[in-house]
């Protein structure tokens, strides 16, 4: 591997380097922050030279260099030191450390850990020798638009244009932009790019889900849900296909856990929960969440709308109640800008128009067509008669939450209520979503509901794992 295929660790290096920074600014220390700035780093990098490469080529400047992107990151970091500096953190870190557990358990979670950490480099290195550029999606929409994207010279409207509807020509662009960067700063075409920015985002999700649960204080619980993460066949088997729906699950877990933890309830039931991180870097992966595909902008729409309200019930009149939203509304605002500039001036059409073709009304007033998606969904959470690739574990983690609620169940948890009433009603959201698809209507669901599931299979992991590890500690925070 050449330096071509060193630009990613770099890229990811300098996105955990500023997200530390960022957490120190918002007051998190030790142990904790280093755990985030790992989880959050990668894609932070990766997301945030996607949307630098697209503006730049939107208003016709020169494609990004080395020295450039460096000297901005240099940029940032003072400033977010500066502002350390300047204006204390109105978040403190006073979480205690780990709780003590069993060692037998702490044994097993470390070499369940080390196995399916191996078992996942291994597995993604024969994937990517068998299918270097991916499997069908990620040819036809993301490395292969990566690679007009660093050769187009300002043509990109026009070659969007010219792709047939059916290759999604109104996806937004944080792969190829991501991948098309790199490229350019190689100077040279290397297979090795779309490769490891694919496993920069499976080792970027385990990381980040070990620093989610790991709030609880049960370090334990943290690497068993990393193992069963990257021990899911399902997700070996996409996130070697080098499909967004990774990365799409990488930045709502991001997003989720820290728009969760700004929901701390009241004081009477105060405990450990997601640590309170900047909603300024929640609103980043809100935006970069809107950037990676089309549902993205819907998931993105869910959280905050979702947010507001559980604000309006749960968090105390004044300013605290809406500080925390602002930060969220600026930090997607780069994200959410380049969707708009993107579909109004790059892509063909948004997307809709391919969509909604007509029929929608007969589609809406069949009974038949509400049952089988409905019925799908189910037969993958509950599986009878076979699972769909899942094998088991959609049972196991609805156990591991029922388990959670019994252990102890008269705590009031705003933000484990948050969390599960996201993931609800992005699943509620497809069932529509499916009736009205004018594509043949079980063809579409064979197609993607899987890779839909995978995309919410994260943060269903770290949900029922925090909420275990709070349930099974039972230690307040300070």
């Amino acid at each position: 591997m050449n330096f071509a295929g060193w630009t990613t660790g770099l890229i990811a290096a300098a996105g955990c380097l500023l997200a530390a920074l960022g957490l120190r600014a918002g007051g998190v220390r030790g142990w904790r922050c280093l755990r985030h700035a790992l989880g959050f780093g990668p894609g932070l990098g990766l997301g945030l030279v996607s949307l630098y490469f697209f503006f730049k080529q939107l208003v016709g400047l020169d494609q990004p260099g080395l020295g450039e992107l460096l000297l901005v990151t240099a940029g940032s970091a003072s400033a977010l030191v500066a502002w350390q500096r300047w204006r204390p953190p109105s978040l403190t870190d006073a979480a205690p450390g780990a709780a003590r557990e069993p060692l037998a358990l702490r044994a097993t979670a470390v070499l369940a850990l080390l196995l399916t950490g191996a078992g996942l480099l291994v597995s993604y290195r024969v994937l990517s020798t068998s299918w270097p550029d991916g499997t069908w999606d990620a040819v036809a929409i993301w490395n292969v638009r990566a690679r007009f994207l660093e050769r187009a010279d300002g043509s990109v409207p026009e070659l969007l244009k010219a792709i047939d509807r059916t290759s999604h020509p109104n996806y937004p662009l944080l792969l190829p932009g991501a991948v098309a960067t790199q490229l350019v700063l190689a100077g040279e075409d290397d297979s090795w790019v779309p490769e490891v920015t694919g496993l920069a985002f499976l080792i970027g999700l385990g990381l980040l889900t070990f620093a989610v649960v790991a709030d609880s204080g049960l370090l334990a619980y943290s690497a068993l849900a990393t193992a069963l993460l990257w021990g899911t066949p399902m997700l070996l088997k996409w996130g070697g296909a080098q499909c967004a729906d990774l990365p799409l699950s990488y930045f709502f877990l991001g997003a989720l856990a820290v728009l969760a933890a700004q929901i701390p309830g009241r004081a009477e039931h105060a405990e450990r929960g997601p640590a309170r991180l900047s909603p300024l870097l929640g609103g980043v992966f809100l935006g970069l969440l809107a950037w990676t595909k089309n549902e993205g902008v819907l998931m993105a729409l869910t959280l905050l709308g979702l947010y507001a309200v559980w604000t309006w019930r749960f968090v105390a009149r004044g300013r605290e109640r809406w500080r925390p939203l602002a930060g969220f509304a600026f930090g997607a605002l780069p994200g959410m800008a380049a969707v708009f500039l993107f579909k109004h001036l790059w892509a063909p059409e948004s997307g809709l128009h391919t969509f909604l073709q007509g029929g929608h009304l007969d589609h809406l007033l069949s009974p038949e067509r509400w049952w089988i998606p409905t019925r799908e969904i189910l037969s993958r959470l509950a599986p009878v008669s076979r699972s769909h690739g899942w094998g088991l574990v959609w049972p196991a983690l609805e156990l591991g939450l029922l388990l959670a609620c019994v252990l102890h169940w008269r705590a009031r948890r705003p933000w484990a209520s948050f969390w599960g009433a996201v993931l609800l009603t992005t699943v509620l959201c497809w069932i529509p979503i499916y009736v009205s698809t004018p594509y043949d209507q079980r063809w579409h669901i064979e197609g993607s509901l899987d890779r839909l599931l995978l995309q919410l299979y994260p943060a269903v992991i770290c949900g029922v794992f925090l909420r275990l590890g709070v349930a099974a500690s039972r230690r307040p925070a300070a």
